[in-house]
């Protein structure tokens, strides 16, 4: 059923009062009230104050995620996303979308990921953001690339770092150059892979850009790894690992146990690489990742049948 707006009732009071308390009240008196209504209903004081409380709920969205909270994340951003629906603010929207489909990337909902980062992706481009548009093209790709639709995933890396090289953005061609070297062993370019994971660790240390580092040291192990490096693989990951416990990232210190675990499995070191998996199955539970807790089982089940421990193996 259809509900007229606030305002149209409080001007209906406030005309009541106006012909109660004087049976002389004028058009003009009334034009005065309507017009100190609309005053108030459109206060850019008040518009202002709105706005600085949506950018503090984003900054609290963040902190949450930051502290690896993701479901008080998600409730803060999607209450930040209405907000900025309601007072028109495009920029604020593209970056909770962002957000929102970062935090759904990570439990393995992908539809809805790819739903948001659209969004996002369409007010950039929108808005002629050509540093945004880069941001939604790497993380898009990122989206296909944990599907395993590889191509699709390098094309769009390969547009992000593009616009990356135009802007003179180190971190966005950083990002895109492990992206690229993931993406190329995945095809089982180890030899290219290498070469690109080599340069963005290079990069990384150059702007001493310490989540950059953590993150090439891993994809340059994995390198090493399926080279049959395992030494040097085994030297990289622990590296990667304790770069991520300094800067807390939970989500991130889960592929890098599991990549040591299968290091120390091929090395014949069952019960290390047990304790490695377990450590990223306590991880998985605390952020609720769902495709994580189920790499991480399948992991388990290979190390237990290596053991020789099939019912544990088929648990």
């Amino acid at each position: 059923m259809y509900k007229p707006p606030l305002y149209r009732h409080l001007i209906i009071f406030c005309l009541c009062i106006v012909f109660l308390s004087s049976s002389h009240a004028t058009a003009q008196n009334m034009d005065t009230l309507l017009r100190e209504l609309s005053s108030q209903m459109h206060n850019p004081v008040n518009l202002a104050k709105e706005k600085e409380a949506v950018n503090t709920l984003y900054e609290s969205g963040k902190k949450h995620l930051n502290n690896n909270n993701v479901e008080a994340a998600l409730v803060v951003f999607l209450q930040c996303l209405d907000k900025t629906q309601s007072l028109k603010l495009p920029k604020l929207k593209a970056k909770v979308c962002r957000k929102l489909s970062s935090i759904h990337q990570e439990v393995g909902d992908f539809d809805l990921a790819y739903s948001y980062q659209l969004q996002s992706l369409e007010i950039h481009e929108r808005t002629s953001d050509s540093l945004g548009i880069a941001k939604s093209l790497y993380e898009i790709g990122n989206i296909f690339f944990f599907q395993q639709s590889f191509e699709l995933a390098l094309q769009n890396y390969s547009k992000a770092k593009k616009i990356g090289k135009q802007l003179g953005d180190s971190i966005g061609i950083y990002s895109c150059l492990g992206a690229i070297g993931s993406v190329h062993n995945r095809l089982k370019n180890i030899d290219k892979s290498l070469k690109l994971n080599l340069e963005a660790l290079r990069l990384a240390e150059d702007m001493n850009y310490t989540e950059g580092i953590a993150y090439a040291l891993h994809n340059t192990a994995t390198d090493y790894y399926d080279l049959g490096n395992y030494e040097t693989a085994l030297d990289y990951y622990q590296k990667a690992l304790s770069y991520k416990k300094e800067i807390g990232d939970k989500f991130d210190q889960i592929p890098t146990l599991q990549s040591l675990g299968f290091v120390y499995l091929d090395m014949s070191k069952t019960q290390q690489a047990l304790t490695l998996f377990n450590e990223a199955l306590e991880l998985a539970k605390t952020i609720d990742s769902k495709h994580r807790k189920s790499e991480i089982y399948q992991s388990l089940s290979i190390a237990y049948e290596r053991n020789n421990n099939t019912t544990e193996a088929f648990r």
